[in-house]
This record gives C-alpha cells, sequence and structure tokens, in this order.
C-alpha cells in the first residue's frame, strides 16, 4: 500500500483492485449491501435499502478491525525488532 492509500481505496487515477488484507466477510457484506441498496431504491424498498446500508457498514467496520490488527502486529514487529537491535 501506498502513502495516502487506505485499504480498499485505491490512489487516484488506479483501478480498483482487491488488497490481501480484506476478508471474504468484508467484501461479501459490502457488496451484498450495495445490491440491496441499488435494488431497494429501484423498487422504492427503503427497509431493504436501509438494510444495505447497516451490510455496507458492517463490511467497512470488519475492515477498520482489520487495519487494526494488521497494525498491532506491525508495531510488536518493531518492537521486537527494537528490542533485538538494544540486546546487540
Amino acid at each position: 500500500m501506498t502513502s495516502g492509500e487506505r485499504r480498499g481505496r485505491p490512489a487516484p487515477g488506479t483501478f480498483f483492485r482487491i488488497s490481501k488484507e480484506q476478508t471474504d466477510g468484508e467484501l461479501t457484506n459490502k457488496a451484498k449491501g450495495k445490491v440491496k441498496q441499488a435494488v431497494g431504491g429501484l423498487t422504492g424498498d427503503k427497509a431493504l435499502k436501509r438494510e444495505g446500508e447497516a451490510d455496507e457498514r458492517k463490511g467497512q467496520v470488519e475492515g477498520a478491525v482489520e487495519d487494526v490488527k494488521h497494525g498491532l502486529k506491525e508495531a510488536v514487529k518493531d518492537v521486537k525488532h527494537a528490542v533485538k537491535e538494544v540486546a546487540k
């Protein structure tokens, strides 16, 4: 990932790509939410549209949780590396 690029949001001028960090649940919920929102909007079904919005938010939350987990893993690696350097 490049600086300024968030997972799931490609840099300007690039095509959308799925990163390895994205979970199946995240992608499924986002896609399911988009479809429900579209169908709800076309049919006038406000409940279905709201359900789709909730599914999409669920996918976004799952993505944020994965981002935090990834950040913590990287921080642990950095601390381990720093401890090894100090121990030399």
